[in-house]
Protein backbone atom coordinates (compact mmCIF):
# COMPACT_ATOMS: atom_id res chain seq x y z
CA UNK A 1 0.00 0.00 0.00
CA UNK A 2 2.78 2.46 0.80
CA UNK A 3 4.32 1.67 -3.01
CA UNK A 4 0.57 2.59 -4.00
CA UNK A 5 0.86 6.06 -2.46
CA UNK A 6 4.20 6.98 -3.13
CA UNK A 7 4.44 6.70 -7.14
CA UNK A 8 7.27 7.86 -7.92
CA UNK A 9 9.40 4.74 -8.82
CA UNK A 10 6.44 4.46 -10.97
CA UNK A 11 7.22 8.16 -12.59
CA UNK A 12 10.60 7.28 -13.28
CA UNK A 13 10.21 4.14 -14.49
CA UNK A 14 7.86 5.66 -17.14
CA UNK A 15 9.94 8.72 -17.84
CA UNK A 16 12.63 6.31 -18.50
CA UNK A 17 10.92 4.16 -21.02
CA UNK A 18 9.99 7.29 -22.33
CA UNK A 19 13.48 8.82 -22.96
CA UNK A 20 15.10 5.24 -23.89
CA UNK A 21 12.70 5.25 -26.80
CA UNK A 22 13.32 9.02 -28.03
CA UNK A 23 17.05 8.39 -27.42
CA UNK A 24 17.43 5.07 -29.65
CA UNK A 25 14.73 6.21 -31.77
CA UNK A 26 17.44 9.11 -32.92
CA UNK A 27 20.35 6.82 -32.84
CA UNK A 28 18.35 3.74 -35.20
CA UNK A 29 17.83 6.93 -37.52
CA UNK A 30 21.22 8.21 -37.61
CA UNK A 31 22.45 4.91 -38.18
CA UNK A 32 20.25 4.08 -40.96
CA UNK A 33 21.52 7.56 -42.81
CA UNK A 34 25.18 4.66 -42.49
CA UNK A 35 23.61 1.41 -43.26
CA UNK A 36 19.98 1.01 -43.55
CA UNK A 37 19.60 -2.77 -42.59
CA UNK A 38 21.39 -1.60 -38.97
CA UNK A 39 19.21 1.51 -38.49
CA UNK A 40 16.51 -1.10 -39.28
CA UNK A 41 17.35 -3.71 -36.68
CA UNK A 42 17.95 -1.01 -33.90
CA UNK A 43 14.69 -0.51 -34.28
CA UNK A 44 13.43 -3.51 -31.76
CA UNK A 45 14.76 -1.53 -29.01
CA UNK A 46 11.92 1.46 -29.28
CA UNK A 47 9.61 -1.09 -29.69
CA UNK A 48 10.02 -2.97 -27.17
CA UNK A 49 10.09 0.28 -24.86
CA UNK A 50 6.59 1.07 -26.24
CA UNK A 51 4.80 -2.10 -25.64
CA UNK A 52 6.71 -1.71 -22.14
CA UNK A 53 5.26 1.76 -21.55
CA UNK A 54 1.74 0.74 -22.72
CA UNK A 55 2.19 -2.56 -20.57
CA UNK A 56 3.44 -1.08 -17.68
CA UNK A 57 0.27 1.72 -17.97
CA UNK A 58 -2.22 -0.56 -18.27
CA UNK A 59 -1.23 -2.76 -15.23
CA UNK A 60 -0.91 0.38 -12.95
CA UNK A 61 -4.35 1.25 -13.99
CA UNK A 62 -6.09 -2.25 -13.40
CA UNK A 63 -3.88 -2.14 -9.64
CA UNK A 64 -4.75 1.23 -9.06
CA UNK A 65 -8.64 0.89 -9.57
CA UNK A 66 -8.19 -2.76 -7.33
CA UNK A 67 -6.69 -0.61 -4.59
CA UNK A 68 -9.04 2.05 -5.07
CA UNK A 69 -11.85 -0.63 -4.88
CA UNK A 70 -11.09 -2.64 -2.36
CA UNK A 71 -9.37 -0.17 0.11
CA UNK A 72 -11.07 2.61 -0.32
CA UNK A 73 -9.94 4.46 3.11
CA UNK A 74 -6.82 4.72 1.41
CA UNK A 75 -8.15 7.52 -0.98
CA UNK A 76 -10.21 9.73 2.61
CA UNK A 77 -6.37 9.34 4.18
CA UNK A 78 -5.17 11.06 0.87
CA UNK A 79 -8.04 13.78 0.56
CA UNK A 80 -6.84 14.22 4.74
CA UNK A 81 -3.25 14.54 3.82
CA UNK A 82 -3.99 17.03 0.90
CA UNK A 83 -6.13 19.39 2.75
CA UNK A 84 -3.85 19.82 6.58
CA UNK A 85 -0.74 20.22 3.44
CA UNK A 86 -3.44 23.03 1.94
CA UNK A 87 -3.50 24.62 5.48
CA UNK A 88 -0.35 24.39 5.98
CA UNK A 89 0.77 26.21 2.93
CA UNK A 90 -1.59 29.38 3.62
CA UNK A 91 -0.08 30.01 7.27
Amino acid sequence: MSFYRDNKKLELLQYAYVIIFAVVMVISGLIALINQAIGISFLIIPLICVVSFCMNLIAWSIIKTAIEHFHPDILKKDEKKAKKKEKQSKK
